[in-house]
């Protein structure tokens, strides 16, 4: 069974993870990352922009998170840089 990236298999469970301090932004893109050159074999990602900017609007999201841990929640803003940066569809 997959365990998805870093333990987290939904945007939402990386948000716990996240807010729990068990994994950074930055180290969530990073694995991210990992995970789409370990399965370049099942040709599911497309128009996955630049890494090096992935990674630094990871850092300032991560800046702004830091900034927030007083808050209730984690702001979902911050995971929807997640979902912009990979742009993930399924060619399936």
């Amino acid at each position: 069974m997959d365990k998805g990236i870093l333990g987290a298999r939904t945007i939402k469970q990386a948000s716990r993870l996240m807010k729990a301090n068990v994994f950074t932004c930055t180290e969530l893109v990073e694995a991210t990352y990992a995970n789409i050159s370990a399965n370049t074999h099942l040709n599911a990602y497309v128009n996955i922009r630049d890494k090096e900017l992935a990674l630094k609007e990871a850092e300032e999201s991560q800046k702004r998170i830091e900034k927030s841990k007083f808050e209730k929640e984690l702001p979902l803003l911050e995971l929807g840089h997640v979902e912009r940066i990979l742009n993930i569809h399924s060619s399936v």
